[in-house]
């Protein structure tokens, strides 16, 4: 087995169960091994896994069948389709959802409680009152009778969410791998299909085929395959606008807007010396997803081991109504800068209030990812420190909110992605940090992605 296999066994399953069987053989746990493994190659160039590409691959293949792997549309039409269509399905495990007489809360860990906040989100819209918990704050909730639990989790072996579901009076439905433990412990479950990482910690093409599978179940009016193949060319054809085409082509399209902001971004700050991407405020929607993606790949700082201290100079990020915003802080002592670890944006009307506001005497380091447009957009290109390239339009790839739902979450994939581009070769010290983190090696050997 060659250093590179063992460098990427959080990336591959398939060479995962090998590095195991090396660890036991040389009677030490995994993660000590692996730790060994990386201490000692690490600094090497030639054990440096290609993130980059491993990411991009990912993402190329999250809306269509490239041929190496299938995506997530073939996935759920061919493994859970007939399921989740079905009307009597839909409406069975709706009812403990949208007419619970007592408390319904949304349960995920990690990644999952991203798409919790998002479902709440839209559920509140359908005037269905929810919480969102991650399964470690939810540990010790009391339910009764007439509370639902719905639980999110791409493995269905999570432990805190499967203790949480566990000698409960409550409904449990679960959003999970149909033969997983967690599937046996609900009263109703929502399948998932199984959809191949190259990635797999940060479960891309997962996370958007646990968004698409309950728009189906729990929002969509009536459910049409056309329809539902119309978002995923949608969504096609907004990632394929967004990288370089051809063969031997490789990163973001000098076309695309996510590019120009990054771009913008890197010249009013030192992406090489400050960690400029952190995540502030917002538990709601996908800014909780955009924190978890942005600071997992981009604080940079070897010394910055407390993320809080990230967290809390450097971005807000947040999702709300029709606006997706990120604003990032230029770096103390530059002639803009000043404290933003205050400032909220919730939907576009507040965004247009705070941006029209007579408090703000300067230019705003903000960029905004827009569905709508409307006034907000406009007072984004006068205010923004970026101008034009502060902000993204993302409603010209679709007319369905669904679809937009889909495009924005992979949109905060590309944002980072790209961001990670801009970095990779210019700084080792961040290739040794992304590798470390994507194995874990603190963690034991059969952590689960959730």
């Amino acid at each position: 087995m060659t250093k590179d296999e063992i460098l990427q066994a959080r990336v591959s399953k398939r060479v995962k169960r090998q590095v195991d069987e090396i660890a036991q053989q040389k009677n030490k746990k995994t993660s000590e091994y692996v730790r060994s493994v990386i201490k000692a190659n690490l600094t090497d160039d030639s054990a440096s896994v290609n993130i980059p590409k491993l990411f991009e691959d990912d993402l190329r293949s999250i809306a269509r069948d490239t041929g190496e792997r299938t995506g997530v549309y073939e996935a759920i039409e061919a493994q859970v389709w007939e399921t989740i269509a079905d009307d009597a399905f839909r409406q069975e495990v709706r009812r403990p959802v949208f007419d619970a007489d007592g408390t319904v809360t949304i349960a995920g860990q990690g990644s999952s409680t991203s798409v919790g906040y998002w479902l709440a989100d839209r559920l509140r819209d359908r005037g269905i009152r929810s919480q969102v918990r991650s399964g470690v704050e939810a540990t010790g909730m009391h339910s009764s009778a007439d509370d639902t639990i719905l639980a999110i989790s791409r493995s269905g072996k999570t432990d805190s969410i499967l203790d949480l579901c566990s000698n409960q009076p409550a409904t449990v439905v679960a959003v999970t791998d149909p033969d997983s433990p967690l599937a046996e412990r609900a009263d109703h479950v929502v399948p998932l299909p199984s959809v191949e990482e190259r990635i797999d910690i940060y479960a891309t093409k997962s996370l958007v085929a646990q968004l698409a599978v309950l728009q189906v179940v729990f929002l969509d009016d009536y459910v049409d395959l056309q329809r539902f193949q119309a978002r995923f060319r949608a969504l096609d054809e907004f990632v394929e606008g967004q990288f370089k085409q051809g063969d031997d082509a490789a990163g973001l399209s000098g076309q695309s807007d996510i590019l120009a902001a990054i771009e913008e971004l890197q010249r009013h700050n030192d992406l090489q010396s400050d960690p400029i991407f952190g995540a502030l405020g917002s538990q709601r929607g996908l800014g909780n997803e955009a924190q978890l993606k942005l600071t997992e790949f981009l604080h940079v700082h070897a010394e910055a081991t407390n993320l809080q201290n990230i967290v809390h100079r450097l971005v807000n990020v947040l999702h709300g109504g029709s606006s997706y915003l990120v604003t990032a802080i230029p770096q103390q002592g530059s002639a803009t800068y000043r404290e933003w670890n205050d400032v909220l944006f919730g939907d576009e009307t507040s965004v247009w209030n705070v941006l029209q506001s007579a408090d703000f005497d300067q230019k705003v380091p903000l960029i905004a990812f827009t569905l709508n447009g409307g006034p907000a957009e406009q007072a984004v290109r006068e205010r923004s420190l970026y101008g034009r390239d502060g902000l993204v339009r993302l409603d010209a790839y679709a007319v369905e909110p669904e679809a937009r739902d889909l495009i924005l979450f992979v949109a905060i994939q590309l944002f980072a992605y790209g961001a990670l581009c801009k970095l990779w070769l210019q700084d080792p010290a961040l290739q040794s940090r992304v590798i470390q983190s994507i194995y874990n090696p603190a963690e034991t050997s059969d952590t689960e992605v959730n």
